[in-house]
């Protein structure tokens, strides 16, 4: 054995060595102990290697071998070095020492700190322009979408340097720990591929200790050594990675080709003895299996996206879950649409059977040439099957059973049809299926009546849109500006050699694509305008059809509703006006609903003030989901009750004393708001001051159960148990149905059931399901209805509580301007105001000629609110501006009067005299005399004190014909 091969063996074996002992030590010890032996270790084998032969200029050593088997192989590495598997290339070059060194364990796969660092610095983790060279020795680097871009016209140059794979990190003791900035280091390699020259001289600064400067000539020369030897190891792994990855992609060229080849073999075959037994059973087979599909194909469409519209056609929102897809007709696609389509994907669209062969073997033999995919060779019509009916798993069957369908396609469609359901299938990115979502996706382009987003493409938006099914969101002209800029040059330019288009038309194209805002959001972004609203609908929706939520999504349904956005906004920017004002009073939240009271069109639903803000609870729905406490806003019900089972008037007598009733659960003594007693009065003072006794009074007068006839009649949802506090709000009832009822008296005593929806347009079939109008139920006479609203709207009456120019009146002028005199145009409205004995809860109901208004005011945990939070500083100053703000265009009219109504002037028997409205025949007779009729009226069990004052409590209702009586009688309440 020669000297050289002697030494040579023994560093073999010290290296086979060493390495046990590393791999040994990896498992129980941690990085940081691991780091510190291999730096021991390496110090000692630098110590130890004195006889290394020396350098001569020639590049041999001193026995006249090749450096590359003379030089000696460092014994230990750090472990950076290892990570780089220098000892799979020592194996390429000694061979004698492969099987020792194939029992050494795995190397860590770490990157250089320095080359993570310029990783890190380019932009998109891609190698920028200066790092990017040109020709076959450039390692230059390309991303997906600029891949796509080159499209059929080349493969890509591969880097010279390929990426340092992930290796082996563990060993059979376990993974050793990897720092972050390693494991950075290694995604970022990933996505980079090549190192460049520097990192290479980083990586062997990084790997090599630095060289002493009073280093001796022999030192000098053993360190260059191993700087070529660490060099040229971390080539060749370079080079075998690259060489695996080339293998990879051939693989997958050869699988399109094979799939080519067994199209044609299939094909060709097929018309000789076997094989066309053999062609026989696979079409056999495949038309088996997809029976019925090819003459369904305009069912197997995936159905439109759920979208949902106000009542002028505005879009409010639509279900994105699943994406974004609206089918559109042949006409109604961009002709410039069309032909960049078929120019970049099927230019003999028009002409070919479906199949080109010629195309598919030119294509394979690109894929394969280029060692990826750049070129597809399949038609419009095989990737509509494919994307229909075969689905796209990557097989070599797949193509051949595309092509075994494809000449019942034809045969089946015309070309307009393939081409329309193409269009109206395929995925152009960013959730966006078919040309018209991705009109609107990424142009903004809106539907309008007649005139389809996709209609509406120019040749530039068309150009854009024609090059991303390919490449799908890494073509995303919104995040891939760039790479969605050159594919769409390869379109334009496909278009003019094709005649489409001119050159000049092409470089127009091109000007407006770089304008700043060539790609834009829809006009209100892809936001919902009014969420409480259209997840009210969506329920609504569930029930109607019986679909769960995620079955809605892509139900197909066009939903044109009620609400009006216009109105809406008024109404909610009359909310967020008062924000302020709200705060003073310890309420953080409000809601409105707005209803047409003759049709039950809900034009107007916010349930929070902002949907958004979690701080008040904003996405709970307290219009439609919350049961809260009516407070005083429940007594006109029980009051028209009243009116109509008595044949009573507004005039009638009622007394505002002190009163106990004795109940099962114990006695109940309810009190006014100011905590005062107003006396004898009339049924129109009393409601329109809102005093509590009197209303308590009438309910005992009339039954309980009487007056929760007409709630249930109404449709108010309600929880609680009905007795004499109900009248004061003691249940708790659902907002809108509360809105809702309290229009029966603007729509003189009819009540119309609210609804939401106007049609349902379903896309597929084109059913339309339309609204039926209902006439509604009447509830009260139209005399009682009016009475109530004439009660309401009396402004005067309620001075005594609200003072004058109190915002319940809907006078056009400032508040301020009002107490000077000036009211300006007053508009007649009926309204009432209610509160919770808690402050939990503040309402304001109200309606004129043509809407009903509801609005809450509170707080969704159910904190009560400042004391002296009443509905005139909640939620009536609300009401009174978005009143003011929705009737604007409407003309002003007062409440029509029907007949059967009658003014007279009445004195009871307590001494109460009012003039007021009375039912034809009904009116009574007067009480002639000072004294009331000995006859009491009143129940067992209830005591009643007399009201001490004798001034009449609203003077512009009623007066005194005599002071009132001391004693309970009939003729009041």
């Amino acid at each position: 054995m020669s000297d050289g091969k002697q030494h040579q063996n023994i560093d073999s074996e010290e290296v086979a060595k060493r390495r046990g002992e590393k791999a040994a030590r990896t498992g129980p010890y941690g990085k940081q102990d691991i780091v510190e032996k291999e730096k021991d270790d390496r110090q000692a084998h630098f110590q130890e290697n004195s006889e290394t032969p020396k350098v001569r200029d020639d590049g041999k050593g001193e026995e006249g071998e090749s450096e590359e088997t003379s030089v000696k192989e460092p014994q230990a590495l750090p472990v950076e070095a290892s990570s780089l598997n220098v000892d799979e290339d020592v194996k390429e070059t000694r061979p004698a020492v492969q099987s020792e060194q194939n029992k050494a364990q795995s190397h860590h796969d770490q990157r250089n700190p320095k080359d993570v660092e310029a990783l890190a610095s380019r932009k998109d983790g891609y190698p920028s322009a200066k790092e990017e060279g040109s020709g076959e020795e450039t390692a230059k680097e390309r991303t997906p979408s600029a891949a796509l871009s080159d499209d059929a016209h080349s493969g890509l140059t591969e880097p010279a340097l390929p990426s340092i794979r992930k290796s082996e990190l563990s060993t059979k003791s376990g993974p050793p720990e990897v720092s972050k900035t390693v494991r950075d280091g290694q995604k970022a390699r990933k996505r980079t591929g090549a190192l460049s020259p520097a990192s290479r001289l980083d990586m062997e600064a990084f790997v090599l200790p630095p060289l002493p400067e009073n280093a001796s000539a022999r030192e000098r020369a053993r360190w260059q050594r191993k700087r070529k030897i660490l060099l040229r190891h971390i080539s060749r792994k370079h080079m075998r990675d690259e060489r695996n990855r080339a293998a990879n992609r051939l693989r997958k060229a050869a699988l399109t080709l094979v799939s080519t080849l067994l199209a044609i073999v299939v094909i060709f075959t097929a018309l000789s003895g076997t094989g066309a037994f053999l062609g026989y059973r696979f079409y056999m087979s495949t038309e088996e299996k997809y029976q019925g599909t090819v003459t369904t194909l305009f069912d197997l469409v995936p159905k439109d996206n759920l979208k949902m519209y106000d009542r002028n056609n505005t879009l409010i929102g639509q279900l994105q879950d699943q994406g974004f897809h609206t089918y559109v007709k042949f006409d109604g696609i961009s002709k410039d649409l069309i032909n960049a389509t078929v120019a970049i994907e099927d230019k003999d669209f028009w002409e070919n059977p479906g199949v080109d062969v010629l195309r598919i073997v030119q294509a394979a033999l690109q894929n394969l040439r280029s060692g990826r995919v750049v070129q597809g060779g399949s038609t419009i019509t095989q990737q509509l099957i494919k994307k229909l009916i075969v689905g796209d798993k990557v097989s070599p069957f797949r193509k051949l059973e595309e092509i075994v369908l494809t000449p019942q396609v034809n045969s089946n469609y015309s070309k307009r049809d393939i081409m329309e359901l193409y269009l109206n299938t395929i995925y152009y990115g960013n959730m966006a299926y078919g040309i018209d979502a991705a009109a609107y996706i990424y142009f903004g382009l809106e539907d309008k009546p007649g005139l389809p987003a996709s209609k509406q493409l120019s040749l530039a938006q068309a150009a854009m849109l024609a090059g991303l099914p390919q490449g799908g969101d890494l073509l995303n002209p919104r995040y891939h500006p760039e790479s969605a800029m050159k594919r769409m040059e390869l379109v334009l330019n496909s278009m003019v050699s094709q005649g489409y288009i001119t050159k000049v038309q092409a470089l127009e194209a091109e000007k407006e694509a770089q304008k700043p805002d060539f790609v834009k959001w829809p006009k209100n972004g892809l936001k919902n305008l009014a969420p409480h609203f259209f997840y009210y609908v969506l329920r609504e929706l569930q029930q109607k059809y019986k679909l769960k939520p995620e079955e809605l999504s892509l139900s197909g349904l066009n939903v044109y509703t009620t609400l009006d956005l216009k109105l809406q906004e008024k109404v909610q920017k009359a909310m967020l006006a008062h924000t302020d004002d709200l705060k003073q009073y310890g309420i953080s939240n409000a809601a409105a609903v707005l209803i047409e009271p003759k049709t039950g069109a809900i034009r107007t639903l916010l349930g929070s003030l902002d949907y958004n803000n979690e701080a008040i609870g904003g996405q709970f729905d307290v219009a439609t989901m919350g049961m809260r406490q009516p407070g005083s806003s429940f007594k006109p019900y029980v009051y028209a009750t009243a009116l109509e089972k008595f044949n009573a008037s507004p005039g009638q007598a009622v007394a505002d004393v002190e009163t106990t009733f004795d109940l099962p659960s114990g006695p109940f003594e309810p009190g006014n708001y100011d905590e005062k007693f107003h006396g004898h009065m009339t049924i129109r003072c009393a409601l329109q001051n809102s005093l509590n006794i009197p209303a308590v009074r009438t309910l005992d007068h009339l039954g309980v159960d009487e007056a929760m006839k007409k709630v249930d009649a109404m449709g108010i949802q309600h929880e609680g148990y009905p007795g004499l506090s109900m009248v004061l709000g003691g249940l708790e009832v659902n907002m809108l149905d509360h809105v809702s009822a309290f229009g029966t008296f603007a729509n003189q005593g009819v009540h119309v059931p609210h609804y939401v929806i106007e049609k349902v347009v379903h896309s597929g079939s084109g059913k339309v399901e339309q609204h039926a109008r209902e006439k509604g139920q009447r509830i009260f006479s139209p005399q009682i209805a009016y009475m109530i609203t004439n009660v309401l709207s009396d402004n005067k009456a309620r001075i005594p509580q609200m003072l004058d120019c109190n915002v319940l009146e809907l006078y056009s002028n400032s508040q301020q301007e009002c107490l000077a005199g000036d009211r300006g145009v007053v508009r007649p409205a009926a309204a009432k105001t209610g509160t919770t004995n808690n402050f939990k809860d503040n309402w304001t109901l109200g309606y004129t000629t043509d809407y009903v208004l509801g609005v809450w005011t509170g707080n969704n945990d159910g904190h009560p609110m400042a004391e002296g939070a009443t509905g005139l500083v909640g939620a009536a100053p609300i009401w009174h501006d978005a009143m003011l703000a929705v009737n604007a265009n409407k003309p002003i009219r007062d409440f029509p009067k029907p007949p059967g109504l009658v003014t007279a002037t009445v004195t009871y028997p307590d001494g109460v005299r009012s003039t007021d409205l009375y039912l034809e025949g009904k009116v009574p007779d007067s009480f002639k005399g000072g004294a009331p009729a000995p006859s009491p009226t009143a129940k067992p069990g209830e005591k009643t004190k007399p009201a001490p004052q004798v001034q009449p409590y609203c003077p512009s209702s009623f007066n005194y014909a005599f002071p009132p009586t001391n004693t309970n009688a009939d003729g009041w309440w």
